[in-house]
């Protein structure tokens, strides 16, 4: 007996989102599920990584780490290993996760940039929880003005002046701006209860229809 599997008609993109993308009120909030897309790793394989890094350079035992990778909390955990590991250190397994050096050499037509491209075809203004260097690429090339979230601008990026088509908003910094970046429970605890960011954020979905690509009900990130 052959089975018979039923292909489904592409749905239709609903009214709201073709209003939006015609009247230019369309952002796009991008997840960490793009940048795993590409090859960056998630938060559970960069937990792992950076415990395994703790234990290389002898600031754990082989039993602690057993210990520490029975965490479920990877932003805790991310941020016991931060205050473990010396900065350097920190940084180079964070940099080799969301894939820094490949970043630098990486074309603007390369076949990993697809989803950006896709994306660039529905809307000019993007926001964004992730740290990686990819979108940056492609942002650069079409005009689009990249706003990294950092407290050495905090009151220029948060100005609600700053909310404007063709615009990038990294909300949880970029991984060339190392005081930006929010991978920590410290980070997060301070960057979520900013009363201008969160003034920012809610005026901005006031502003425009969101649609969330590469998110889940579950992320940490966001």
């Amino acid at each position: 007996m052959t089975n018979h599997i039923e292909i489904k008609d592409i749905p239709s993109l609903p009214f709201g989102i073709k209003k939006a993308i015609n009247n230019e009120t369309m952002a796009i909030f991008i997840g960490a599920g793009v940048s795993r897309l590409i090859g960056c790793d998630d938060w559970d394989t960069l937990a792992k990584k950076l415990v395994r890094k703790c234990r290389e350079v002898g600031e754990i035992t082989p039993i602690s780490e057993h210990s520490m990778l029975e965490e479920s909390d990877k932003i805790k955990l991310i941020s016991i290993c931060h205050n473990i590991l010396p900065r350097d250190a920190f940084m180079g397994e964070l940099k080799k996760s969301l894939k820094d050096g490949e970043a630098n050499n990486i074309n603007i037509d390369d076949e990993k940039l697809t989803i950006y491209r896709d994306l660039k075809e529905l809307a000019n203004t993007f926001i964004t929880t992730n740290a990686d260097r990819y979108i940056n690429k492609l942002m650069d090339n079409n005009n689009i003005t990249i706003n990294v979230f950092s407290l050495n601008n905090i009151k220029n990026v948060f100005s609600l002046s700053n909310i404007k088509n063709d615009n990038l908003y990294k909300i949880h910094g970029c991984i060339s701006d190392e005081q930006s970046l929010v991978f920590t429970k410290e980070k997060y605890i301070k960057r979520y209860t900013d009363k201008r960011f969160d003034e920012f954020i809610n005026q901005f979905f006031c502003h425009y229809t969101v649609l969330f690509v590469g998110y889940s009900l579950s992320d940490l990130s966001f």
